[in-house]
């Protein structure tokens, strides 16, 4: 029972003190089998060895460069070749191993049974000073390389997303210069909210689908939004004109905008137009209006009401202009003659 005793402790000494390399082991194994292609080709012989085997490790040492090892680095590359070659034997190969660690084992525990039965009561002394010396002064060394290994497993995670949104970043900026504006805004809403290019992201989503917008609007006649306003209900609708007046209410704006061109000026036939943010504009500046048209006006009190959330509003129409026809049209752009856009 002693020579027992002895044994577990001596194989406690012994994994603790190759733990360090026993974990580099696997992480060695886990990025070569990333390589599976390299592997077969070793296997088949389909290339030179050499060259192979040199491309693998260069791989996988360029993988571990950036984590912490407490492993001498001078030996990790001789370890890494004693891996790829074991992943090439295969089965066979590892077989062998595990067959020359288990007769080892079983050669320790023959010798401390034969070198110890005399001294058993000492020996379960030893053995129990040992282990509870190994637990005092180790095992906060094994919690902290623990830690350690989940540090930078976490990191590793956040690198390969970052990495990933890095792509889709990319990816989605290319498409976008190509005139791909579905296929970029696909990649663009995949990058996860918490990365350093989600703002970015987000604000080209939004210049692709601003343009879209514009491309889709319709260059409808004043005369004939409102001679037919069910028939463009729901249409989106492009109008230039001049502010004739113009109101915030709520962190909204309305606008009265002058439409009819008459001798170079901009009076009359004035659509009242609504976005929901505040602008800098002013009476008097030029504008391009992108926007849904909602109908006429006598049709959209309600709408209008509820929009800027029943609060009060007074707009100023051309004495020609017959409020209840006027067309209503819901915004989502304005670009003054500045070129400075407005909406969201």
């Amino acid at each position: 029972m002693s020579s027992f005793i002895v044994f577990v402790a001596l194989l406690v000494v012994i994994s603790i003190f190759l733990k360090s390399k026993i974990t580099l082991r696997i992480k060695i194994r886990k990025i070569i089998k990333k390589y599976p292609n390299t592997i077969r080709h070793l296997k088949n012989g389909t290339f030179k060895r050499h060259e192979l085997i040199k491309s693998l490790k260069d791989k996988v040492l360029g993988e571990l460069s950036d984590k912490k090892l407490s492993t001498d680095r001078k030996n990790v590359g001789e370890i890494v070749e004693r891996e790829i070659i074991k992943e090439i034997k295969g089965w066979r190969g590892r077989l062998l191993v595990y067959l020359w660690g288990i007769g080892s084992l079983i050669c320790i525990f023959l010798i401390t049974i034969l070198f110890f039965p005399e001294k058993a009561l000492k020996s379960r002394e030893l053995g129990k000073e040992v282990f509870e010396n190994i637990s005092k002064e180790n095992w906060g060394k094994v919690e902290v390389l623990q830690l350690l290994g989940q540090d930078q497993d976490r990191i590793s995670g956040q690198k390969q997303e970052e990495n990933k949104n890095e792509e889709y970043f990319n990816s989605g900026i290319a498409f976008m210069n190509n005139g791909k504006e579905q296929e970029a805004i696909k990649q663009l809403e995949q990058i996860s909210a918490n990365s350093e290019k989600f703002d970015e992201a987000q604000k080209y989503i939004w210049t692709i689908k601003r343009d879209q917008f514009v491309k889709q609007c319709l260059d409808i006649s004043y005369k004939e939004l409102k001679k037919k306003p069910e028939e463009y209900e729901g249409k989106k609708i492009h109008l230039f004109g001049k502010i004739y007046n113009i109101q915030e209410v709520n962190g909204k704006t309305i606008i009265s905008l002058s439409t009819a061109h008459i001798n170079g000026e901009y009076i009359g036939d004035e659509a009242f137009i609504l976005i929901s943010t505040e602008t800098s504009l002013n009476e008097g500046d030029y504008i391009d209006v992108y926007g849904e048209m909602k109908g006429n006006y006598s049709k959209n009190q309600q709408f209008i009401t509820k929009y800027l959330n029943g609060k009060q509003y007074n707009i100023y129409y051309d004495q020609r202009t017959f409020l209840k026809q006027v067309p209503v049209l819901e915004t989502r752009i304005i670009v003054d003659s500045k070129g400075r856009i407005y909406g969201r």
